[in-house]
């Protein structure tokens, strides 16, 4: 059986890198269901996503290694917010909007300026 560590650090390098967010959505929405390598395994990475399971560190080494991706706090926390936002846009049908990552992950939004 496959990691599903490795599968997702390869699902986060192959789509999200050097692309922008609401293309990486929709390019990983089609690979779930046309790559079995993804989609037969895509219930076992929400599950470890949603439930923390990976390793101390590996959700922000993930991210930053291999999507080459910048958070705002650079933390293990915000790197799981942005793992399940992902779930939550690639789990939403194709007719819904993409909730845009830096509105939802944006640590100063809604405070006010003073």
């Amino acid at each position: 059986m496959n990691n599903v560590t490795d599968i997702l650090r390869s699902l986060i390098g192959r789509y999200f890198k050097d692309e922008f967010y609401e293309v990486s959505i929709t390019n990983v929405r089609k690979a779930i269901k046309e790559i079995s390598y993804y989609g037969d395994n895509w219930d076992d990475i929400i599950r470890m996503i949603l439930f923390k399971e990976l390793p101390e560190g590996e959700a922000l080494s993930i991210l930053d290694e291999d999507g080459n991706l910048i958070l705002h706090e650079n933390s293990e926390e915000e790197a799981y917010r942005w793992l399940t936002l992902m779930v939550i846009n690639v789990s939403r049908g194709n007719d819904e909007p993409i909730l845009d990552e830096r509105e939802f992950l944006d640590p100063n939004r809604g405070k006010e300026i003073a």
